[in-house]
């Protein structure tokens, strides 16, 4: 329960670590209490680190996970790598990826990871 929320629309995540999230927009109307229900399926993360040719994290740089196959329930996942180069993904189903960077000046890499569920996955790759 979370008390004195004011009315309005809101985006709710449900997660925990080595487990799926989810995401839920739920009303808030003035004097309502509002049940969200969800199962969260077990997961796992990557966490990918950029370096330039001198072994420095790259900030900024455009990455994006997709799932290898087809029928996965899982879709393209977006973000930039932090201060010290990292991009980290959690929640990913089980399964095999292709993650690619695309620094702004460079070419893009990409690599092939095999996510298992409740495990971390750490990669590191030089960028140009």
């Amino acid at each position: 329960t979370i008390p004195s929320l004011a009315p309005g629309v809101y985006k709710v995540i449900v997660s925990s670590d080595g487990y799926t999230v989810s995401e839920h927009q739920v009303e808030i109307k003035a004097g309502e209490t509002v049940t969200v229900q969800d199962v969260l399926e077990p997961a796992g993360t990557l966490r990918w680190t950029l370096l330039d040719r001198s072994g420095t994290g790259v900030a900024g740089v455009p990455c994006r996970i997709t799932p290898d196959d087809p029928n996965s329930l899982e879709k393209a996942r977006d973000g930039i790598t932090d201060a010290g180069g990292l991009w980290a993904v959690r929640g990913l189903m089980p399964g095999k990826y292709t993650a690619t960077a695309s620094p702004v000046s460079g070419a893009p890499v990409s690599i092939r990871v095999t996510i298992l569920p409740a495990e971390l996955t750490i990669e590191s790759s030089k960028i140009q």
